[in-house]
């Protein structure tokens, strides 16, 4: 005979008041504390419950060895006399949890001690949901998703109200379970993987059965699928003042994060609370939205299957600018932004990607460049989804000091960056700015087959997806990115030499023209001299360029100055003295920009000056942060593969899926 709500709340009325332990411990749950995290870009908040009862859940050992050697606490045989039990479904009974994080919690435990499975406790947990009603939630843990013993098959219950995620997918229904796959009902109101169907017409479940790794919820009519892609974050694992004794079962997955330790939950910021989230769960395959061309008009057709777009410009301000009819797959938007549109393409991250790894190298190039390509685009992208979540970055930054009594004395420093912020309407553009995408017209078979071999994988660092920088040439040494961007450190990248073991030929410096048509796009063949490069100004053309492109008049430049050098040589900082007035400039780009019609093909340079004449003596082409393309491809030539790639130009990073 099924049991009803009130009838079950009797049950844990009465267990309480004749099990000391439990008493003592929900008394105690009412004078823990709690508070609550708003994240940037998320419209559900987070809460931190400082819970030190907890510690023997957090902290257990679930190992096969461990397991072994204690007794199992679910088991009848071995549980207090005092703890009485509810016969609630076919093979399960209900028990008050002693130790508990809801105001009211229960486990139901199977009657045989058998393993932890989904399968195995389904039945169950909608039978026991349909008795409970519509205040209570059923949760399940996978044996490695927050299951304190993954030996003894067992779910859990409680009021869904104290459980943000919970209240915020029942306050927004409308969001949810809208689909009838998983792609159509995933979505990821913490920025991780979940899925909402339908308990009673749930297609997920017979795809995921099999798989545990995962958290489950089941309240109202809903069932919610969380897939886990880790048991417990890194931080758990530390040795130092990074540990967090925090290991995430549905609840936490959930927006409650339980710390029995006081010192996490006084410390426990917003974004590394979220962080440990994201890095246990699994992350949805996003949809991309790129910026593609602006203008008065978009010249568009749409196709069944794709669309073009007519007269678009590649290699903006760039010396290899051209215009190109380009074809793409995915939805096309036009959007107004004052008196022109956009055109902007929105379109899943995956297909994304191989028109990427195409348009940024020739996708003839070696697969094992191609995949490494891959997994540096895919890292890059998502970082910057991240990004826009977070308050925004301040990208150009002036300075103006002035002394003296007239303007031939001003000193002027300069210090402008550019990075990806500035886009409002869209996530990227298409264009070198941030990654080239030029549509479905130059993939290739190889270029898919990477992209489909390196699905869902990225570089980590510190628990969170690497921006991974890339250029086209270093030169033979990498850079760091504060000689770039903004002056923070970032110890994900490292300044490495382009060169193997023995100290050899730099892998990006070849000559070999039969690799390098395999490996650079047309437009990027005519450029030869990528490794190493020289130009020549008279004093009045780099005076003009100087003038053109600050909107400072320095007068006759006398002097080019590096004032300061990044690891690989590269100058973030120059004085251009001239016979009106100094400025001071940087960084990397601006100098770049500031001293040729388009760009020079690096800061890594040596100026000298003769006879009215300034020459430029360079390395590389690009900022020469992360990834040396050309390098990269050599290494592939000569049969590196895809991870010793990355672990070459990303030391300290590692590889991981993050979703399937």
């Amino acid at each position: 005979m099924p049991f009803t709500p009130s009838s079950i709340r009797h049950f844990f009325e009465s267990q309480i008041e004749t099990w000391p332990l439990a008493k003592e411990n929900y008394a105690a749950l009412t004078q823990v504390q709690i508070r609550e995290i708003h994240l940037n870009g998320f419209d559900c908040p987070i809460c931190i419950q400082h819970n030190p009862a907890r510690i023997r859940s957090t902290a257990a050992k679930v190992d096969a060895a461990s397991l072994s050697e204690r007794p199992c606490f679910l088991c009848a045989t071995n549980r207090p006399e005092v703890q009485v039990s509810l016969p609630i479904a076919d093979g399960f009974e209900m028990l008050v949890n002693p130790y508990p994080i809801l105001h009211e919690h229960y486990t139901i435990v199977s009657t045989q001690h058998q393993p932890q499975t989904l399968k195995g406790c389904w039945d169950a947990m909608n039978s026991v949901i349909d008795q409970l009603g519509d205040d209570y939630m059923v949760f399940y843990n996978g044996p490695h998703c927050g299951a304190s013993a993954p030996d003894h098959l067992h779910i859990q219950a409680g009021r869904w109200t104290e459980v943000p995620l919970i209240k915020y997918i029942l306050t927004n229904r409308e969001k949810f379970a809208k689909g009838s796959s998983w792609q159509e009902n995933s979505c990821a109101p913490l920025g991780y993987a979940i899925c909402v169907e339908n308990r009673n017409n749930s297609n997920f479940y017979s795809q995921f059965g099999d798989n545990d790794d995962v958290n489950v919820v089941l309240v109202h009519d809903l069932v919610i699928f969380i897939p886990r892609r880790k048991h417990r974050p890194d931080c758990f694992f530390a040795t130092n003042d990074q540990r967090r004794l925090i290991s995430p079962g549905t609840l936490d997955m959930c927006g409650m994060i339980i710390a029995p330790d006081k010192e996490d939950f006084d410390n426990l910021g917003a974004e590394e609370a979220l962080s440990i989230l994201r890095e246990c769960g699994k992350w949805q395959q996003p949809t991309i939205h790129v910026g593609i061309v602006k203008g008065k008009q978009i010249d568009s057709t749409q196709h069944k299957d794709y669309f073009t777009l007519r007269n678009v410009t590649i290699g903006v301000n760039f010396h290899w600018q051209q215009l190109e009819d380009q074809h793409f797959k995915g939805k096309l938007r036009i959007v107004p932004e004052g008196n022109e549109k956009w055109a902007i393409n929105d379109i899943l991250l995956e297909d994304y990607l191989t028109s990427v790894v195409s348009s940024e190298m020739n996708a003839h190039a070696p697969l094992e460049f191609l995949k490494a390509h891959a997994i540096v685009s895919r890292s890059w992208l998502i970082a910057q989804l991240e990004r826009k979540r977070m308050p925004p970055q301040i990208t150009t930054k002036i300075e103006e000091n002035t002394s003296g009594e007239n303007s031939t004395s001003d000193n002027t420093t300069i210090i402008r960056y550019y990075d990806r912020d500035d886009h409002t309407l869209f996530d990227v553009c298409a264009d070198d700015h941030c990654q080239r995408y030029q549509g479905m017209s130059r993939i290739t078979e190889a270029a898919s087959t990477a992209v489909r071999d390196t699905r869902g994988k990225v570089l980590m660092f510190g628990g969170k997806v690497v921006d991974a920088r890339f250029s086209k040439c270093c030169g033979g040494k990498s850079e760091l990115y504060e000689t770039c961007w903004d002056d923070n450190p970032h110890p994900e990248f490292s300044s490495v030499a382009d060169c193997p073991e023995d100290a050899s030929v730099d892998f990006c410096d070849t000559h070999d023209d039969a690799l390098l048509s395999t490996i650079l796009n047309s437009y990027d063949v005519s450029t030869h001299d990528f490794y190493s490069w020289k130009v020549n100004y008279s004093a009045e053309e780099i005076s003009r360029l100087v003038k053109e492109k600050s909107g400072i008049d320095v007068g006759t430049v006398t002097a080019l100055t590096p004032l300061r050098r990044g690891a690989s040589g590269r100058i973030c900082l120059l004085r251009i003295e001239g016979t009106r007035r100094t400025i001071t400039v940087g960084k990397e780009l601006e100098i770049r920009r500031l001293l040729s019609p388009t760009h020079l093909y690096s800061s890594w340079f040596y100026p000298s000056y003769a006879e009215g004449f300034f020459t430029l003596e360079g390395r590389g082409w690009g900022h020469g942060v992360g990834m040396c393309q050309i390098g990269a491809a050599v290494m592939a030539s000569r049969g590196y593969n895809c991870a010793q790639i990355l672990a070459h130009y990303y030391p300290n990073a590692r590889l991981e899926c993050i979703y399937d």
